[in-house]
C-alpha cells in the first residue's frame, strides 16, 4: 500500500425514492397561505408583548421551542423571554408579513392557530405596534435586533422578587 491509496476515502452512493404510498404533508397554516417574501419587506415594524396565561406555562422548554419554530418563516428578530409566568417579548418584524405574524399570536385554534393557548387573549394590552415602521436600510445600518433570541428564564418580569408574583390575580 502507498500512502495516498491508504488516505483514500470509499464512496458511498445512496439511491433516494420517493414513497409514492407516503402522505402527503399537512397544508400550511392559514396565517402562512399567500404570505408575502418577508427578505422583500422595505421596513421592519417593532412590537412588544407581554402574556399570562392562566395557570401558566407548564413546560416553558418546549414553548420556547414553539414560538423558535412558528416564528422563522416571519424572519422575525428580536428577544423574548418564556418562564411559568409567561412570555415578554420585543421584536421586530418584516412590515410586510406583519399581519401574518399577528394572526399566527392571536388566530383561536379552531381557525387554524398554534399559540391560543399561550398568547391570544392573554396578552396583557394586546399587541403593541409601533406606528412607524423603520426603513430598513436605517434597520440595518442601526439594527435594534441582529436574530430571534427565544430564551428561558425563571421570570419574564425582573422584578425583584425572589418569587414569580401571580399575574393572574393581579
Amino acid at each position: 500500500l502507498n500512502e495516498t491509496s491508504a488516505l483514500k476515502r470509499p464512496t458511498i452512493v445512496l439511491h433516494v425514492t420517493k414513497d409514492p404510498d407516503a402522505p402527503l404533508p399537512p397544508p400550511p397554516p392559514p396565517y402562512l397561505e399567500h404570505m408575502a417574501d418577508p427578505r422583500a419587506s422595505p421596513t421592519m415594524t417593532m412590537l412588544s408583548f407581554y402574556a399570562f396565561p392562566p395557570g401558566g406555562i407548564p413546560d416553558a422548554d418546549a414553548t420556547a421551542d414553539s414560538l423558535r419554530r412558528l416564528w422563522r418563516p416571519f424572519g422575525a428578530l428580536g428577544r423574548i423571554y418564556v418562564a411559568q409566568e409567561g412570555v415578554n417579548a420585543q421584536m421586530a418584524i418584516p412590515s410586510n408579513v406583519l399581519d401574518n405574524f399577528l394572526d399566527c399570536c392571536t388566530l383561536p385554534d379552531e381557525k387554524g392557530g398554534k399559540l391560543s393557548d399561550v398568547l391570544g387573549p392573554y396578552m396583557e394590552n394586546g399587541i403593541n405596534v409601533d406606528p412607524m415602521p423603520v426603513d430598513m436600510a436605517e434597520f440595518r445600518s442601526n439594527p435594534a435586533f441582529k436574530n430571534l433570541h427565544v430564551r428561558v428564564r425563571s421570570q419574564i418580569v425582573a422584578d425583584g422578587f425572589e418569587t414569580p408574583l401571580d399575574w393572574q390575580s393581579a
